[in-house]
């Protein structure tokens, strides 16, 4: 995988937009940010934030929202995933229509113009 990074204004400045209603005619756009310290700005619509849990449970959580049908992407504070659980979560991304961003804040990163820089991979 290779690594993005762009700025981006923390809390995180981010208004999802809902996907176009799937056939089942419900729509879908719910963003989840699952972070133990950055949060969505306030008047994000649409997006949900949870408290991280323990890193082992992070897989479960993930799998739960998407298997769910009403999320549109999941951000995740510093992912790290097995392999085959990294495998398993990318097959139902690609199944459900789910984006899935590891979100990392680099707090090394001391140049004015690179602070709250986030950095992938990202995973569709």
């Amino acid at each position: 995988m290779t690594a993005n990074v762009f700025q981006m204004p923390l809390p995180i400045d981010y208004q999802p937009q809902p996907k176009k209603v799937p056939s089942s005619g419900k729509p879908k756009g719910w963003s989840y940010l699952l972070a133990k310290t950055l949060a969505f700005t306030k008047d994000a619509t649409h997006a949900i934030r949870i408290q991280q849990p323990h890193s082992e449970m992070v897989p479960s959580w993930i799998k739960k929202l998407i298997v769910a049908g009403q999320c549109n992407t999941i951000f995740v504070e510093d992912l790290q995933l097995p392999l085959s659980e990294q495998q398993q979560i990318i097959e139902l991304c690609s199944l459900h229509s789910v984006t899935l961003v590891n979100v990392k804040n680099e707090k090394a990163l001391t140049a004015p113009s690179l602070q709250n820089v986030c950095v992938g991979p990202w995973i569709n």
